[in-house]
Order: structure tokens, then C-alpha cells, then sequence
């Protein structure tokens, strides 16, 4: 069961640290990049971009999702 205790909780953190935020995950993750892009909207509305990292020879590579917020 989804609560939304999660998004609350990671808007919580990211409004103490105000400043440029890049966040790393692995689409093979199901609802992951939902996650973070409704948590980034939230947050910073339509001024986040996400692009994928370099691929290691030992796992799935990483998609970032960056932003910058402001104190």
C-alpha cells in the first residue's frame, strides 16, 4: 500500500539542503522513476532534466535526475 509517506519525506529532506541535486537510480526499478520525477515536479515544477550515466561492466547503468533549489 502506497501512502505517500515517501515523497513527503524525500521533499522534507530535499528543502533543508537547498542547492543543486542530482539523483541516481536504475530504470529497471519498477515506479522508481515515477518516484523521483513526481517528487522533483513537487519540488521544483517542471525545471528538472534527467540523463543517463556511464554504464559499468557490472550492473545496469545509472539515470540521473538533477535540479537545483533555492534556500
Amino acid at each position: 500500500m502506497r501512502t505517500g509517506v515517501g515523497r513527503a519525506a524525500a521533499v522534507r529532506i530535499i528543502a533543508l539542503f537547498p542547492g543543486r541535486w542530482s539523483i541516481g537510480f536504475q530504470r529497471y526499478n519498477p515506479g522508481v522513476e515515477a518516484f523521483w520525477s513526481q517528487v522533483a515536479t513537487q519540488v521544483v515544477g517542471d525545471t528538472w532534466e534527467t540523463h543517463d550515466g556511464p554504464t559499468p561492466e557490472s550492473r545496469p547503468p545509472d539515470t540521473f535526475l538533477t535540479f537545483s533549489t533555492s534556500g
